[in-house]
C-alpha cells in the first residue's frame, strides 16, 4: 500500500512511523522538520509546512511522482489549539476533496483503524 503521512516529522505522526518503518509499505511523509531521515528505503520525506498554496501543490506533484496508485493519506495532530481533549484528531481524507474533519478517537480506537487499514 502506499500511504501518505502529513505531521509525521513530530509526536503522534513520529511515533507512527516509529512503528510501522519495518512494514511491507511505501511511505511519504510530509513535514515541517527540515532534517528528519529514516534509513528505510519505503520512506520519503517531503519537508514542508505547507502553509503556501503553491507548496501545498509542489507536494502533490511529489506524492503523484511517487506513486502511481493513490495513497492512503493520514493527517496526524496530538495537540493543537483547536483540541483540548486527550484524544487524537485526525483529518482523514476519505477520497481526494472529501474528508472528515473534527473528529477525536481515543488511542486503542486509532491502533484499531491503522492496524486494518495496514495490513
Amino acid at each position: 500500500k502506499n500511504i501518505v503521512i502529513v505531521g509525521g516529522g513530530s509526536s503522534l505522526g513520529y511515533e507512527l512511523m516509529k512503528e510501522l518503518k519495518t512494514a511491507p509499505h511505501s511511505f511519504i511523509v510530509v513535514t515541517s522538520k527540515k532534517h528528519l531521515a529514516f534509513s528505510q528505503k519505503n520512506i520519503t520525506v517531503i519537508p514542508s509546512d505547507l502553509k503556501d498554496p503553491s507548496e501545498v501543490k509542489t507536494v502533490c506533484a511529489k506524492i503523484k511522482s511517487k506513486f502511481s496508485r493513490s495513497p492512503k493519506v493520514l493527517i496526524c495532530g496530538l495537540t493543537y489549539k483547536k483540541n483540548v481533549s486527550d484524544k487524537i484528531n485526525l483529518i482523514l481524507l476519505k477520497k481526494i476533496g472529501k474528508t472528515d474533519i473534527n473528529s477525536n478517537y481515543n488511542v486503542s480506537t486509532v491502533k484499531k483503524f491503522l492496524h486494518n487499514e495496514l495490513k
